[in-house]
């Protein structure tokens, strides 16, 4: 099929349509498809029909060679994502839904993060939050979050002196070593990534000196301007902790 170059928006939409109302995963109304001659998946099905009907009346089945899309021609064969591996072969019973077959989703990769919720007190007493900005570029991309470091392999049982030697930054060493304190763990899962964050809470109310805020794009936030923030589900499961 050829797209309107000038308006390939209604191309784009037109598919969306026919995907949702007529070509749908379960029970789709094949009679109703306006462009079912081109399709692989219900010419397959009319022939199979064809062949058990000339089987019924003692006719052999012909014996035609499946002709190949350009497409396919340009690749090895069974590496389209959308077509049948050879290990999952055409299921009569299934029909058309044999098409699009779902690409196997990837087991998520585990990681773990040490983050800090560093806390001290504002005008009438209420808590104000450290909060950094992710860089501009990866996951979660510009967000902003307590100060947290990856973990690399190893570093899990040095979780504290890592977490101690990223704060560095901002609160100074001596600060953290002595004062950090472990207060819990939170899953989250992304599409990709099941990730554990290992919690720590650090009281700055005396030692608002030591604070530095040169270091990457930092501020102090209350508990409602946290909220309003750019700030990841994550982020507000540790807060919750």
């Amino acid at each position: 099929m050829l797209v309107d170059p000038a308006h390939p928006g209604d191309f784009n939409q037109a598919m969306m349509e026919l995907g949702a109302t007529v070509c749908t995963p379960r029970a789709p109304l094949c009679m109703e498809c306006p462009v079912r001659q081109h399709c692989r998946a219900y010419c397959k099905v009319e022939k199979e029909l064809e062949d058990s009907a000339k089987r019924l009346i003692g006719r052999p089945a012909s014996k035609c060679s499946w002709v190949l899309d350009v497409e396919e021609c340009a690749t090895p064969a069974g590496s389209c994502s959308l077509c049948l591996p050879p290990s999952e072969p055409w299921d009569p019973g299934l029909g058309v839904a044999n098409f699009p077959r779902k690409a196997a989703k990837k087991q998520p990769r585990i990681e773990s993060t040490a983050t800090c919720v560093l806390q001290r007190k504002c005008h009438e007493d209420k808590p104000e939050y450290f909060i950094v900005q992710r860089p501009s570029t990866g996951l979660l991309a510009g967000l902003w979050e307590f100060p947290s470091i990856v973990l690399g392999p190893g570093q899990e049982k040095q979780q504290k002196a890592t977490m101690a030697s990223h704060l560095r930054a901002w609160v100074g060493s001596d600060v953290a070593v002595a004062h950090l304190q472990h207060i819990g763990e939170v899953l989250h899962i992304f599409s990709h990534i099941r990730q554990t964050y290992t919690i720590y809470y650090l009281n700055m109310d005396n030692y608002e000196e030591n604070c530095k805020m040169e270091a990457a794009p930092c501020r102090w936030v209350t508990k409602e301007e946290f909220q309003n923030s750019a700030i990841s589900t994550a982020m507000k499961k540790v807060l919750r902790i």
